[in-house]
């Protein structure tokens, strides 16, 4: 079955959320999904059809500067992940940075604004995703 952003994901972490909500908070998952999950496959064209992602993780993977060096969004996700169970561990923060839609919904309830970048999928998981359509 090909999902769309309307889908709800069934499995994982992320579980019970639309997968629209994934894409916009962490469309590297997605990602990882079709990589990694035999019979995960989207349409892309759904997903490239909607806004511009906000993922929590992009201050960490350097996609995204940050937009108020004075009261740094960046520094406020770090403080809010570490105050959660598990947020801290040996070295610091948590290993993968690698959050769910709940955590992201919850920075946005504490006002911490995620600004959205430009997003396409790599062209190999696009390959992928459309290789196993056909098959």
């Amino acid at each position: 079955m090909i999902l769309t952003p309307d889908s709800t994901l069934e499995y994982r972490k992320n579980k019970g959320y639309k997968l629209s909500l994934v894409f916009k908070y962490n469309p590297s998952y997605l990602e990882w999904l079709i990589r990694n999950v035999d019979d995960f496959t989207i349409d892309k064209k759904k997903f490239m059809n909607l806004p511009d992602p906000t993922p929590v993780d992009a201050y960490r993977k350097g996609i995204i500067e940050d937009p108020e060096p004075q009261a740094p969004v960046g520094s406020q996700i770090k403080s809010f992940f570490l105050s959660l169970p598990g947020g801290k561990q040996e070295g610091g923060l948590r290993n993968n940075w690698n959050y769910t839609v709940q955590e992201a919904l919850k920075l946005e309830l504490k006002g911490i604004i995620i600004p959205s970048i430009k997003y396409s999928f790599p062209e190999e998981v696009i390959r992928l995703n459309e290789s196993k359509q056909s098959n």
